[in-house]
């Protein structure tokens, strides 16, 4: 098994010195055990074109046995763990902030129009390669440009500048122009958020953007509540904030953001009894958010 697992780490990465990365073990172990393997074969796996590694004709066919047999035997592991099929488990994919704060304290609806469905739900971000991933749909948001993929429209997105109470006073309403005069929380993962949002409101502003910068929403939403600043973030994301009334618009509404979210899955499973009652689930939930974005 030990020469299986090195082999076909070194398959995947055509380099010894990365297979034995990867293994935790040194180069040398990593060419004893395929020089092992080759010797109970009796014949070679790779050659060397000059300084390249690459695998012999028979390698290539030996390789993706071996991997496609090690990866049954993890998934059957898995299912001995989990008490079920890994592959009788819906896997959804979603981004993280997504997932934490609008998909979870919903799934339980799903879970109870379909029992019988086991749910896995994932990380994803929109350039992951769903064709190449496990995921079977995912809630992504764009403009439609993933390729081998089937993506239903789920609703336009809408944002909206958020204060907590304690930096501006709950039913306070101010001109967009004064977002200046109060510290702004900046997104990574949405560099120009503020002008997209200053645009829409046809604000003349020719300054810069500074202030604290979050990797993920759920970040930006929390650092908002704190008090540290202004925060521009997707209104359906923080519902329950506004309701509790620890967020609130002093600048006016939302506005919509120019995308928009899908539900995506690989072509090839796209016709899955399960991604298809997922999709249709999804579509139901997200049904008030459509009619809000034409509000």
């Amino acid at each position: 098994m030990s020469a299986l697992q090195s082999f076909e780490t070194a398959a995947r990465h055509l380099n010894f010195s990365r297979a034995a990365e990867e293994m935790g073990i040194t180069q040398s172990g990593i060419s004893r055990q395929i020089k092992s393997l080759e010797d109970h074969l009796g014949m070679p796996l790779f050659d060397r074109v000059g300084p390249r590694l690459i695998l012999t004709e028979t390698g290539r066919a030996y390789a993706k046995e071996v991997s496609r047999v090690l990866d049954e035997l993890e998934s059957v592991s898995l299912d001995m763990v989990r008490g079920w099929k890994t592959d009788a488990a819906l896997m959804v994919g979603a981004m993280p902030t997504v997932a934490a704060r609008w998909l979870a304290p919903r799934l339980d609806r799903f879970s109870k129009r379909h029992p019988g469905t086991y749910l896995e739900v994932t990380p994803v971000t929109a350039d992951t390669d769903l064709e190449s991933s496990a995921v079977d749909i995912a809630i992504l948001r764009g403009k439609n440009e993933w390729s081998n993929a089937v993506a239903t429209p789920l609703f336009p997105e809408r944002v909206a500048v958020v204060a907590a109470p304690g930096l501006i006073p709950r039913g306070t309403e101010l001109a967009p122009e004064r977002f200046v005069d109060f510290p702004l929380l900046q997104s990574s993962a949405r560099p120009d958020g503020w002008l997209n949002w200053i645009a829409a409101k046809g604000v003349d502003f020719k300054g810069r953007i500074q202030g604290p910068r979050f990797g993920h929403v759920n970040m930006l939403a929390n650092a908002a509540i704190s008090g540290l600043g202004l925060a521009i973030v997707p209104t359906f994301l923080i519902e329950p904030d506004l309701e509790r009334g620890d967020l609130h618009l002093p600048f006016g509404p939302s506005v919509l953001s120019g995308e928009t979210y899908f539900a995506v899955s690989p072509e090839r499973k796209a016709q899955y009894k399960s991604v298809l009652a997922f999709r249709d689930w999804l579509h139901s939930e997200t049904k008030s958010l459509r009619q809000a974005a034409l509000d």
